[in-house]
């Protein structure tokens, strides 16, 4: 947060943070690990986490079934969104996480996990997503049927979406 005076913004990227040597006891990727390049990101980590330090990698895995409307949202994202399975394949991916960490070890948690969203929200942290087309007749078509989709399940005006939270966790030593 800006307004506490520990905080520190920087300009760089997961594989080269400009952070010094040894400078961080932990490192958290929320969402994110899954665009990085995992042996020059691997790399700088080493270089910047203290002996000891941790690395977390977190996703939350939305719910891609179990009733009507994740089922629904699941299938409008198919149909409307041509890099969404390629790229939803690479989130939490077991094999990448383990190459990731190797030789060391890590440990895996998952927890349950549930976001309460307006049609507002629900539409905000659809266009978030970057396999959502920002514009064309796919963005429309998936906005309406979205639209539809809330309206035939939401109840008193909000809808849960439910995810899976999945924590990786380990020492790169």
């Amino acid at each position: 947060h800006r307004g506490d005076p520990r905080f520190r913004s920087v300009s760089g990227r997961a594989e080269a943070t400009t952070l010094g040597d040894r400078s961080v006891d932990a490192i958290v990727c929320g969402q994110a690990f899954h665009w990085f390049e995992p042996v020059a990101t691997r790399r700088e980590f080493a270089r910047i986490l203290k002996p000891g330090g941790l690395v977390a990698l977190i996703w939350n895995n939305r719910a891609t079934g179990g009733d009507a409307f994740h089922a629904g949202y699941e299938a409008l994202l198919r149909q409307y969104c041509p890099e969404y399975v390629r790229i939803s394949a690479g989130y939490a991916n077991p094999e990448q996480v383990r190459a990731f960490f190797a030789p060391a070890t890590f440990q895996h948690a998952r927890f349950e996990n549930s976001q309460t969203l307006d049609l507002g929200g629900l539409l905000g942290r659809l266009l978030s997503s970057s396999y959502v087309p920002q514009s064309g007749p796919d963005n429309e078509a998936l906005r309406r049927g979205v639209e539809a989709l809330f309206r035939q399940h939401a109840d008193d005006g909000r809808m849960r979406m439910r995810y899976d939270t999945e924590l990786f966790f380990g020492k790169l030593e």
